[in-house]
């Protein structure tokens, strides 16, 4: 069986419980969103439950993440789990933070 977009974002909706009924209500009376549109639906729930801060925790880490004795491999996983969480960032603010934390 297969179902369609639309189909798709009202079984989801119907689940919703308290505080995220609450989020889709407001959303809907904004008019905020096309309620056919399966991905930016999904899209909206999930930015709706990341945690506000974690942005500004990451750059944070990230103007102190030193290299120091680890791998070079080891500092670039680090330095992308921290990139994760700032997408908007500019691609040169990054490049010089990952600089900045080599030796």
């Amino acid at each position: 069986m297969h179902l369609d977009n639309r189909t798709w974002v009202n079984v989801i909706t119907s689940n919703l419980k308290r505080n995220a009924a609450g989020w889709l209500v407001s959303l809907h009376d904004k008019g905020a969103l096309d309620m056919q549109d399966l991905d930016a639906f999904m899209q909206a729930l999930q930015d709706s439950s990341k945690d506000p801060t974690a942005a500004w925790h990451a750059e944070t880490c990230m103007r102190t993440l030193w290299q120091g004795k680890w791998l070079v491999a080891e500092y670039i996983q680090d330095f992308r789990s921290l990139v994760a969480h700032l997408r908007d960032r500019p691609e040169c603010m990054l490049f010089y933070h990952f600089q900045e934390g080599l030796n």
